[in-house]
């Protein structure tokens, strides 16, 4: 009888908690995965085949875009391995035999699976999810953004965990370029301590797991001690925690831009115009890519936005 699949995946999530260089968001992507996607289909560990697996990789692409699916093949990739390599999953039929010497099962267990799991088509781009939850950053100007940020309420309540700051996070989220993620992590006073002039951030609450102390702008740094203020004398715990604020950024967006842009507009934008209004004011390249988190410098460039403003800039009409 098959070894139901949620033992095993259960058994391959636990073990990436203790790898280094994985986020937590990146495992809790994978975990989605297994629930959403794998179990349904594959059921159990016999439905391990490489038609199946040719199968699930068709049944994707008629629902999302292939750069997803390729995640998902790199993740299911991953576990494969990972079983193999334990004994959890059995090798297919025309696979060689497991070597006697553990440390070699590693090696074989990945040439097993180069093997199994089939590369995607290089034609076809999949298919755009009807019900686009986020679109790509776009160019807003300086103006435009503080407008934005001024429209947001600057404290919000809920019933579930009460009165929280709103617009104190979009402006520290602005003067930083953090990531929403990072923002949600920080603490007091180990991330940020009253009238400190940096944050010092720690690999667990990074995406690329990039440790480092990021300067603050004045503002940032006044905001962040009236937030502080605001928590009381000796507060320990989270800065802004992690919040739903996508309703008083819709409302914000519609007071502050057009509509055509309010329509697209989502939090996460700010990362961007962030970076490339650093980058229109002349700000070098390396130290962009620090305040950022990027280890590739390349990355940094992908998120600047250009427009007829900077070009205006580049020839001196402004």
């Amino acid at each position: 009888m098959a070894r139901p699949l949620v033992q095993l995946f259960a058994r391959w999530l636990g073990s990436l908690k203790h790898e280094r260089g994985l986020a937590l968001v990146t495992i809790s992507t994978w975990r989605c995965y297994c629930t959403a996607h794998w179990q349904p289909f594959f059921v159990d560990a016999d439905g391990f085949t490489r038609q199946r697996f040719g199968e699930y990789v068709k049944q994707r692409l008629r629902h999302v875009q292939k750069a997803t699916v390729k995640k998902e093949r790199t993740a299911l990739r991953g576990f494969l391995v990972y079983a193999l390599t334990e004994g959890d999953l059995e090798p297919p039929p025309y696979a060689p035999p497991a070597p006697e010497d553990p440390d070699q099962r590693e090696s074989w267990a990945t040439d097993v699976v180069d093997s199994w799991v089939p590369r995607l088509p290089k034609r076809g781009l999949g298919t755009p999810y009807k019900h686009r939850r986020r679109v790509a950053s776009f160019d807003l100007s300086p103006e435009q953004t503080r407008d934005l940020i001024r429209a947001l309420p600057e404290w919000s309540t809920s019933k579930r965990v009460g009165r929280f700051p709103v617009r104190a996070r979009f402006i520290v989220a602005y003067e930083t370029s953090l990531r929403p993620s990072t923002l949600d992590r920080m603490l007091a006073p180990k991330h940020y301590r009253p009238g400190s002039d940096r944050l010092q951030l720690t690999a667990d609450i990074d995406k690329a797991r990039f440790a480092r102390p990021t300067p603050l702008t004045k503002r940032a740094q006044r905001v962040l001690d009236y937030v502080l203020r605001c928590h009381g004398p000796g507060y320990t715990g989270h800065i802004f925690g992690a919040h739903d604020y996508r309703q008083h950024l819709a409302r914000a967006a519609k007071k502050a831009l057009p509509p055509e842009l309010a329509e697209k507009f989502a939090g996460t934008h700010l990362r961007a115009h962030a970076i490339t209004h650093w980058l229109e004011k002349g700000s070098n390249m390396l130290g962009v890519q620090q305040m950022a988190g990027h280890k590739q410098i390349a990355t940094t460039s992908r998120y600047a936005k250009p427009s007829f403003r900077a070009a205006e800039a580049a020839i001196g009409r402004r």
